[in-house]
């Protein structure tokens, strides 16, 4: 079975600056734009979605579930038997993993998995754009207007006021490609994403989906059961 970890939601670590400083368009406009398509005030979200993972050891695939609070999101991948295989979440400061053998908590305090920029799993599935500090530089490529920001450093390609693309360089490469809105129950979703890095493509297509669900105290931190697929 291929190794999630590397491939799934906000395991990209944004690293290092893009050297080239150009302004095809001015940075203020890009803050502006970019502001304008971020999602204060965000519903909580619970998708079901088919998850599809390629790498240079095989296939997998399976399901995600992911339950999304501001910041704070709690994600399972299962198996197509339904055994789950990893699980993560991030409290709003801290990433923790539960490990299936023992049921233990961990805490990644450590390496590579807490440089990510952990809003992406926020952007997948609202459509805005990561956190950042500012911008560094702008282009224009097929159509689409480009930004390079720092704090993280990450490329935001968006058109027609919608987020398209968000890539990562430095030492470690990554990519997440954001399909179109759909129509959720009080507030529009994307409805796929596709996350591509060291050699791993990642596919996440959503199929039911759940919006202004009250989550439990603690739930972000596995205070209760991880998120069962029965549920739906």
């Amino acid at each position: 079975m291929p190794r999630l970890g590397l491939a799934i939601l906000s395991l990209f670590p944004a690293l290092g600056l893009f050297s080239c400083v150009t302004f095809a368009f001015p940075p203020q406009e890009a803050t502006g734009d970019l502001g304008a398509m971020a999602k204060p005030g965000y519903p909580t979200f619970r998708g079901l979605g088919q998850l599809t993972m390629e790498n240079l050891r095989g296939k997998f695939t399976g399901a995600i579930l992911l339950a999304l609070d501001g910041e704070r999101f709690r994600v399972e991948i299962s198996d197509k038997t339904g055994r789950t295989v990893r699980t993560w979440a991030w409290n709003g400061a801290r990433l923790m993993r539960l490990n299936l053998s023992t049921g233990a908590k961990e805490w990644m305090d450590e390496g590579f998995m807490n440089k990510a920029p952990m809003s992406l799993a926020r952007t997948m599935v609202t459509g805005a754009p990561p956190g950042y500090t500012k911008v560094i530089s702008t282009k224009v490529s097929g159509g689409m207007k480009v930004a390079w920001v720092s704090g993280p450093g990450m490329g935001l390609s968006y058109q027609a006021e919608r987020l398209v693309k968000v890539e990562g360089g430095g030492a470690f490469s990554w990519e997440m490609a954001l399909g179109p809105f759909s129509d959720g129950p009080t507030a529009p979703y994307v409805e796929s994403a596709t996350l591509s890095a060291a050699g791993s493509r990642l596919f996440v297509q959503w199929i039911r989906v759940e919006q202004g669900v009250k989550f439990a105290p603690g739930f972000f931190m596995f205070e209760e059961d991880v998120l069962d697929p029965e549920q739906w």
